[in-house]
């Protein structure tokens, strides 16, 4: 962590400026002259970089004779910011200008020194630094080749993916509010997981497929066309209303080798090419990802 030593500053009035000012940067929303920026209190992680630039200046000026804000002119400020150019980037430079507005912007919350004008009236500290932004950014940009297909699963997320998503949070809140406020008994157990695999052979459908990032949990089971051959027994739990069943296991297991698994919503499936608003199989699941 971070300390403030203001006992590095010049003088006791130097640090005495440091408090007050950096207390009203973090509690106050000034505008600053020339800003182009909102003005909003500083955030606390960037007080000692405020501290280090602040400290530098005031021993700048102390260094030239001049131990209090309301001593300091135009005259000098123009001075000392030849003297820097010599030795700083515009970028550095550009900072240090600033701290000279910006004490002027805060100067009525300084009970103990202030400067008396406003320096560079209308200008920017870039302007006066010659520090310039480039046009553009100067990172090298993505290959095409490589953004393309992130932007167009980008785009499938939103326009598709999401309403699939939220409809399965809905799907998955309804399940878990329907779950019995006790535990059932050991004897209803079994009764419910068997009636739950009766209607899935009714509907002549598999039951939930374990997802693939979870197949350690089946390391036996093998894989057809992307789908583990092995039961979501959580998943089937849930939809057979059932807290917990996990000594049923080789029940499920059993279910599964019979009907086989698929990756399936609790509704019927809809013909392919359908909108999401077919309350059916989730459009990834029916093959539509990764997006072409």
């Amino acid at each position: 962590m971070a300390r403030l030593h203001f006992g590095t500053f010049p003088s006791a009035s130097a640090a005495a400026v440091a408090k007050q000012y950096l207390h009203s940067r973090l509690n106050r929303a000034v505008a600053v002259h020339g800003a182009v920026s909102v003005a909003r209190p500083m955030k606390v992680t960037g007080a000692y970089t405020e501290f280090s630039q602040l400290r530098l200046v005031l021993r700048a000026l102390h260094e030239r004779g001049i131990t209090r804000l309301d001593g300091v002119t135009q005259a000098v400020l123009d001075t000392l910011v030849r003297s820097w150019s010599a030795e700083c980037t515009p970028d550095t430079l550009a900072g240090r200008i600033s701290m000279f507005t910006k004490l002027a912007a805060h100067g009525p919350f300084l009970t103990t020194d202030q400067l008396s004008f406003a320096p560079w009236p209308g200008r920017h500290a870039n302007q006066i630094a010659g520090h310039s932004s480039p046009p553009e950014n100067i990172t090298p940009r993505i290959p095409e080749q490589i953004m393309a297909p992130l932007l167009r699963a980008a785009v499938f997320y939103v326009r598709t993916a999401a309403a699939d998503l939220l409809t399965a949070h809905r799907e998955l809140q309804a399940l878990t509010a329907a779950l019995p406020t006790s535990r059932c008994q050991p004897a209803d157990i079994p009764a419910r997981l068997r009636a739950f695999v009766e209607h899935r052979r009714a509907q002549q459908r598999g039951l939930p497929a374990l997802p693939a990032g979870l197949r350690d949990r089946f390391p036996d089971a093998t894989e057809i066309d992307g789908v583990v051959q092995a039961p979501n027994q959580s998943l089937i739990w849930l939809m057979a209303g059932v807290h917990a069943a996990a000594p049923y296991r080789q029940l499920l297991i059993a279910a599964g080798a019979e009907l086989g698994t698929s990756k399936v919503a609790s509704t019927p499936p809809c013909p392919r090419g359908r909108t999401p608003a077919c309350h059916g199989d989730p459009v990834w699941i029916r093959g539509a990802w990764p997006p072409s």
